[in-house]
This record gives structure tokens, sequence and C-alpha cells, in this order.
């Protein structure tokens, strides 16, 4: 085993440093939902024995690309399939101007 001489105090591991890379933020990337705020949860695989193994549950999201008649323009949202029923419901314009985009 190998001992790592610190002024301070004598380590037995290495210290542990977080190197990130472009390539790895883009996995840490947040799963929300823009128009309904959902995002992932934790919750449990169980098997057929009632061995339970945590996992996540991620929301069902989608990149989509609307256009707002009113102002002329296009807007990109992350939305969810329930975020997608609420702009059919309201309207793009009513979602647009209540998330102040």
């Amino acid at each position: 085993m190998q001992v790592f001489q610190n002024k301070t105090k004598t380590l037995t591991k290495p210290p542990k440093i977080a190197i990130f890379t472009d390539l790895a933020l883009e996995n840490f990337m947040s799963r929300v939902c823009d128009v309904t705020g959902k995002k992932g949860m934790m919750g449990n695989r169980v098997s057929h024995s009632n061995r339970k193994k945590k996992v996540r549950l991620q929301p069902n999201l989608h990149t989509k690309k609307f256009f707002i008649p009113e102002e002329n323009r296009w807007i990109s949202l992350r939305v969810s399939s329930q975020g997608l029923r609420t702009i059919d419901k309201k309207g793009i314009h009513a979602v647009a101007t209540e998330l102040g985009i």
C-alpha cells in the first residue's frame, strides 16, 4: 500500500479530483420540462423475488419548435407529453407569456 505524505497529515489514498470536460457536462444536463416543471424521480425496480434496486425514472421529454404567429417567431422548448397537452389547451402564446419567453 502506497502512503502519500502531506505537510499537515498523512493520506492513505490520493485525493479525488473531479475533471469535467465538455463531453461529460452533456451527460449531466438536467431533464426538466420547460412548461410543467416535471423532472426525474427515484424509484425501485422490484424483481420477482421482491429484491429492490434503485432506479431513476425520467420524464418523457421532447425538444420541439413552436411558431408564435402573434410575434412572428419560432421558439424551441423541451416539453413533456403533458406539457404538449397544456400547450394544446392554452395555446402557445399564453404558455410563452407565462414562461416569460
